[in-house]
Order: C-alpha cells, then sequence, then structure tokens
C-alpha cells in the first residue's frame, strides 16, 4: 500500500506519463558497497579535471555515471599501476550492459566475452546468463553469502547464510530494471546482538539493516531481502528512478545526511543535471512504528522529502545544500512536492510540527592524492545559545570531516582515510516517532544515532586480486539511563527531556569503545570473493554490564552479494 500511494500522489502532481514521451537511454545502479565504491573514489580523485556528467555526493552511482567517469580519458594516465589497469577493467566488464562498443582489448582475457561457447550459463564470466535481444537486455545472477565465524568469550559458532538472485535489464534502451532477492540467516556477534535488541521492538524480531525478522532462537535471525526499482531519462536531463532500496548521501565512511543504515525503504528520486548542476528531489515513504493512536489500528504513513543541489566550481571542488522534511499524514502533502520551495520556510507558515533539517556538504580533490570531504546538517538551533554555549538541547546538528590519501607515501595502491563525526544530544529526534528521522525503528543516518563522537582509520592495499583493509575505530557516546532522557535514544521524543542547558555529547551512561577491523579479500571470480576477518573491540562503560571485550574471526564467501559494513 505504501507504494501505491506513493505512486498515486506523487504522480499526479508531476503527470509521469506525459514525461515518459520523452524518455531517453537510462541504466541501473551499481549496488553500494564500500569496496567497490572505493574504487571508482581513486579514479575520481587521480582525475585533474571536472568529468561531465559525474557528481559523487549521492550513491549509488548508475552505470552510465560509471562509464562517464571511466571514459574521461583515465586509461591514458601514465601513473596508472597493473592494478589499476586490472580495477578500470573490472568496472568497465561490470558495467558493460547492451553497449557493444566495450572491446575485448579493454577487458583482460577471463572477462572476454565467449559468445561462441556451447555453455547455456556463463557465456561470459560476468553473468551466470545474459541475453540481448533487439531493445531489450537482460542480465541473471546467483546471489550466495556463507560465513562462519568465532567470537572468542562464547562457545557459540557465529553464522550468516545469504542466498538469492539478482536481475537487471532494460527494455527498448529506455527503462531499466533491477531486482534483488534473498533468504538469509544469521549468528550476529555480540555488538550487533545489543544494536538489534536497542531498536527491535517488543514482540518482533530485527535484522539490522533490513528491517524484520524471525527469531528463530534469542540469538538467530532468519529474514528475507529484497529491494527493485525501475529507470529512465526524461527530457534528455532528468534520472528518475522509482522502487525500493538504500541511498547514501557523502563522500565518507559514514553519512550524517542519509546511510544505509537502515533497511530499504520506497523513493522516488528525480536527478536534473544542467550543466555544472545537479539537483535531485527525493521522496520517500518510511515505517512509521509508533503505537497506533486511541481509537485506530494503524499509523498514519510517514515520509522523508529532501531537496538536494549539487555544484561543480571550477575542476576540484563540489559544494552541495540540502534540507528535507519527515512527516506523517493520512495523504501526502502537495505543498512539500514543489520541487523548489523551502521546507522550513513551508513548516512555519502552516504553523505544522513537522521535522526539518537543512545542511552543507563539500569536497575538493587536488595533486591527484587528496580528497577532503564534510558534512554539516542543523536540525534545530538558536543563535544566542549557540553563542552563550550554554548547552541548550535546541542546539542540535551533526558534523562530519574527512580526507583521503591515495596512493600514500608512494606506494601504488596503498590509500589512507580519516575521518571524524559527531552529533549532539537529541539531534535527528523530535515529538515522536512519526517524525523523528527514523524508518522502521532504525537510524537513517549514523548508526549510533545523537549524542556521540567518532574517529575513524583506514588503511587499504591492494595487489591484483587481493585486497587489505585495516579500520581503527575509536567512538564515545551516551545511553540513556532507564526514565531519563538525556538524548541518546533517536525512538524517545524530547519533549521528555531532562534538563533545558548543560547538555553536551556523552552525557548519561559515557561509553568509549575501541575496535580493530582486520579483513583480507581476494576475488576468485567476477563479483566472487573470498574473506578472512579478524575483529577486536573494547567497549567501556559506566554502566559495568555494558561493559565488555572480545576478539572474533571469521570466514566468508559472498559471490554477487556487495561487503556491508557492521562495525559500529
Amino acid at each position: 500500500m505504501t507504494c501505491v500511494r506513493l505512486i498515486a500522489s506523487i504522480g499526479q502532481f508531476i503527470v509521469l506519463y506525459f514525461l515518459c514521451l520523452f524518455a531517453q537511454a537510462q541504466s541501473t545502479n551499481a549496488p553500494f558497497s564500500t569496496d567497490y565504491y572505493h574504487l571508482l573514489d581513486r579514479l575520481e580523485i587521480s582525475q585533474q579535471i571536472a568529468i561531465p556528467g559525474f557528481q559523487s555526493t549521492f550513491k549509488p552511482y548508475s552505470r552510465t555515471t560509471i562509464n562517464a567517469l571511466l571514459d574521461s580519458g583515465i586509461t591514458s594516465t601514465s601513473q596508472l599501476s597493473s592494478t589499476d589497469h586490472l580495477n578500470i577493467a573490472y568496472l568497465r566488464a561490470d558495467s558493460r550492459e547492451g553497449d557493444t562498443s566495450v572491446t575485448n582489448s579493454l577487458i583482460p582475457t577471463d572477462y572476454q566475452t565467449q559468445s561462441k561457447s556451447p555453455r547455456p550459463f556463463y557465456r561470459q564470466p560476468v553473468d551466470l546468463f545474459a541475453k540481448r535481444w533487439s531493445g531489450f537486455d537482460w542480465h541473471i545472477n546467483p546471489v550466495i553469502g556463507l560465513g562462519v565465524g568465532q567470537q572468542a568469550d562464547t562457545t557459540h559458532t557465529l553464522k550468516n547464510y545469504t542466498f538469492g538472485l539478482e536481475t537487471r535489464g532494460s527494455f527498448n534502451g529506455w527503462v531499466g530494471f533491477y531486482g534483488f532477492f534473498t533468504i538469509n540467516q544469521a549468528i550476529y556477534p555480540r555488538h550487533v546482538q545489543a544494536y538489534r535488541q536497542r531498536y527491535e521492538l517488543v514482540g518482533r524480531g530485527l535484522a539490522p539493516g533490513e528491517g524484520v525478522a524471525r527469531m528463530k532462537t534469542d540469538d538467530q535471525a532468519l529474514f528475507y531481502g529484497w529491494r527493485g526499482y525501475l529507470t529512465t531519462r526524461l527530457l534528455k536531463i532528468t534520472d528518475v528512478q522509482l522502487g525500493r532500496d538504500r541511498l547514501f548521501i557523502g563522500s565518507g565512511y559514514r553519512s550524517l545526511v542519509l546511510s544505509d543504515t537502515s533497511d530499504p525503504y520506497w523513493f522516488l528520486k528525480l536527478t536534473t543535471h544542467i550543466g555544472r548542476f545537479d539537483y535531485v528531489n527525493l521522496y520517500t515513504v518510511l515505517r512509521n512504528t509508533e503505537s497506533p493512536s486511541e481509537g485506530s489500528t494503524t499509523n498514519p504513513p510517514k515520509y522523508m522529502f529532501m531537496h538536494h543541489l549539487g555544484l561543480n566550481i571550477g575542476q576540484h571542488i563540489n559544494v552541495g545544500v540540502f534540507e528535507a522534511v519527515v512527516f506523517s499524514r493520512p495523504h501526502i502533502d502537495f505543498t512539500y512536492i514543489n520541487p523548489v520551495i523551502l521546507y522550513r520556510y513551508v513548516e512555519s507558515s502552516l504553523g505544522s510540527s513537522d521535522n526539518a533539517f537543512i545542511g552543507v556538504d563539500f569536497k575538493g580533490k587536488w595533486g591527484g592524492q587528496w580528497l577532503v570531504y564534510s558534512q554539516v546538517m542543523l536540525d534545530e538551533f538558536v543563535l544566542k545559545d549557540l553563542r552563550a554555549m550554554n548547552g541548550s538541547w535546541a542546539n542540535k546538528f551533526a558534523l562530519q570531516l574527512g580526507a583521503k590519501y591515495i596512493n600514500a607515501l608512494g606506494i601504488a595502491n596503498f590509500d589512507l582515510q580519516g575521518e571524524m563525526n559527531l552529533a549532539r544530544p537529541f539531534m535527528y529526534t523530535h515529538q515522536s516517532s512519526q517524525t523523528n528521522y527514523v524508518h522502521d525503528n532504525q537510524p537513517l543516518a549514523h548508526p549510533l544515532g545523537s549524542n556521540f563522537i567518532e574517529g575513524i582509520g583506514i588503511a587499504r592495499y591492494q595487489h591484483k586480486r587481493f585486497q587489505g583493509v585495516g579500520t581503527l575505530g575509536l567512538m564515545m557516546f551516551g545511553t540513556d539511563p532507564p526514565g531519563l532522557n538525556l538524548g541518546g535514544n533517536l525512538l524517545t521524543d524530547y519533549l521528555t527531556r531532562l534538563r533545558f542547558y548543560d547538555n553536551y555529547i556523552g552525557q548519561g551512561r559515557k561509553t568509549f569503545v575501541t575496535y580493530v577491523n582486520l579483513r583480507l579479500s581476494y576475488q576468485v571470480w567476477h563479483n566472487g570473493f573470498v574473506d578472512l576477518q579478524y575483529l577486536y573491540r573494547l567497549q567501556s562503560s559506566e554502566y559495568k554490564p555494558d561493559s565488555y571485550e572480545y576478539q572474533l574471526a571469521s570466514l566468508s564467501l559472498r559471490l554477487n552479494l556487495p561487503y556491508r559494513n557492521m562495525t559500529f
């Protein structure tokens, strides 16, 4: 029903049918994962020019956008290593779609098309099944994940099993489609179990990042995952996408605006390209988990709408401004559908209790090796209180600062990244769960929610098909004691806050976390990886039962399944 409401209400306003008469060629997206998109980040950073048609704030990217990056002349750069050339070939092969202009000379032998092979499947190593008819392109691939691990402080064997199917293609070159369907079973490590228990509803299991789960035991979850969408291009300048998926906004390891932390949601995304400008209108339907009001058996729908304007300045700088509003109504408020209106102004003029955000993002690259980036998100603030530094609860903001350094210290394919994130107490919260920045009980931005500060250091090294990734994380956050609201729980409305002034990051039960995550991956097949992972985690809390230390080792195999970050 949520999809029907979104299509019917927004479709009436935009008149999609009329615009589709002018549709142009379009492709699907490359699924978001930190490993895959790091390869794209490296290529973008190495470029000394602005790349037409490529702005990297909104993820995932379309395969057309990825090809624009690959076709920007980077292959002629003499500084590329043999590993870089392999990565470029891998990315080209992965986004070939129906483009027969990509010749075999650009692709390694094990990626080249085997059109004369008598085999019905894997006629080319990229896809289990790929078929091109006149005006129709279709790809089908299996999705497999098999993982086992052992946590040092328990006798339980950790498991993660995933089986499913991925399909994508296009009709007549102007409508693209994508589908991803899996059945999953998981026994999570201790910190993920704690996260799950923090956000799950009473009487309902939760799989972090996926949504509702059936708990076979207290620590074993069974759940289904699915994502899918349709995409096209209208009037040659506007990309349209309608479906159910996760989106990510930003250039960092985390996002303080919109991340892949929660489970997928229904959305309509319109991206308009005009010269150096990219303008995104995003309309989403979220799941409202608040208890129904008295006399009702259901909740009104919950929506999040967003505008984002990105601009390339010169050859090396991109800035963006955005605004978002979260609201709950029996029907969509058409006032918010206006693609250029200011949400904060509308909220004030309507006298509503909706939850509006504004913010800016920035990234700059130089020297072919460096990228710096930042995000600032403002929920509410009172300027006089901000100047007085009196700890007003209403000064709600989040801040990110980060940098990436590729080919560090002159070592090819050795990359470093440092990032700091913080969010004030009560950030992302509102008067109820109908208007907080949460989908299906999980944060839409940073997994820690609010009332935290975090530092992350990442080192990556790749040699051909081997990749090593080391992550060091330091986190400090405050959790709310029972019966007290100190801004550490996004599911608690801010009307029950303990105090107006003297609020600070870490208030409540102050908790410190240090973790080291080491991972060695080898690509044995196209999008097929073997991962060996080690995790050390130390948590120290003023509430002693929340203090612990453990180590974890795991081995996994994944095919067409992106690596997902579960370090929080």
